[in-house]
């Protein structure tokens, strides 16, 4: 555990006035040769607080102070023109493959399905990543890819004739991506030491699952209890599911359906109110 913060010299005489401008510090993860980094080692160790003497010119230009953890984040040499540019052409080619799908999706259950199959491989991840200190950005990028790459070839793969149930989809799906995203977790590296122990001071996330963390945060296990957190998200996603299923039965003129989904969504709705009460008046405490 660090007792004071560092007193830094970053020579920056290429990118000095770029960082400076933009208050950060940016440096690869490899060198030219493909080899590890050191500086980029370096920057791992930085924390809040750490006063940055800026080298440029042969002498110091600049005095900063660190403000956050090291983040993973590409080259900052684009404009922001560019970006701007780049996200405007993503969108437009979504909307383009969104288009494109419409004509061969058969129905509103078909499109359903295969949005459920995407998102639900990924979602044990989306969970988790609050309870377990190893998952790290290769585990979200590995579970979105290949949840998306198997519930769209097992969509592909029905309409060529050799589908399956919808059950059996999400089941595959599921099963596969989980394996992806977990093998992916333990063949990486988890985020910084720094990183994570900022994490935890601010988030206190419940449970076991992070290790050796809470101790080097020094601010003792969280308040939380993971079984209230596991009934939220319970009732969440039952006032979630109720308004869409309710609202799609209301629609189509399903009324003892639709009925039936309403009474869900009150108690679901009201249930999720008391357990928030509850909690707010314990954070209160």
């Amino acid at each position: 555990m660090r007792l004071r913060h560092a007193l830094l010299v970053v020579n920056q005489n290429q990118t000095y006035a770029r960082e400076v401008r933009g208050n950060f510090m940016w440096s690869p993860k490899t060198n030219a040769n493909g080899a590890r980094n050191p500086f980029y080692d370096f920057m791992r160790e930085v924390a809040p607080g750490d006063i940055v003497f800026s080298f440029c010119d042969t002498r110091i230009k600049a005095l900063g102070i660190v403000s956050g953890n090291a983040q993973t984040v590409p080259k900052p040499d684009a404009t922001e023109h560019h970006y701007v540019w780049m996200g405007r052409l993503v969108t437009a080619l979504l909307m383009l493959c969104a288009a494109g799908m419409t004509f061969l999706l058969e129905s509103t259950r078909s499109s359903f399905e295969l949005l459920l199959s995407i998102g639900a491989g990924s979602g044990l991840l989306y969970l988790l990543r609050w309870y377990w200190w190893r998952i790290n950005a290769w585990s979200e990028i590995a579970a979105m890819a290949v949840s998306f790459i198997v519930a769209v070839g097992l969509f592909f793969a029905g309409k060529a004739g050799h589908g399956f149930s919808g059950n059996v989809v999400l089941l595959v799906t599921v099963g596969v991506t989980t394996v992806a995203w977990v093998g992916t977790t333990m063949m990486t590296s988890p985020e910084s030491e720094a990183t994570l122990i900022g994490f935890y001071r601010l988030v206190r996330p419940a449970g076991s699952g992070w290790g050796p963390i809470p101790a080097k945060a020094g601010v003792g296990a969280s308040p939380d209890s993971i079984s209230t957190q596991l009934l939220g998200w319970v009732l969440g996603c039952t006032f979630v599911y109720a308004t869409l299923f309710g609202a799609g039965s209301g629609l189509y003129g399903l009324m003892t359906q639709a009925i039936v989904w309403g009474v869900v969504w009150l108690f679901g709705g009201a249930g999720l109110i008391c357990l928030l009460n509850t909690m707010w008046r314990a954070d209160v405490r």
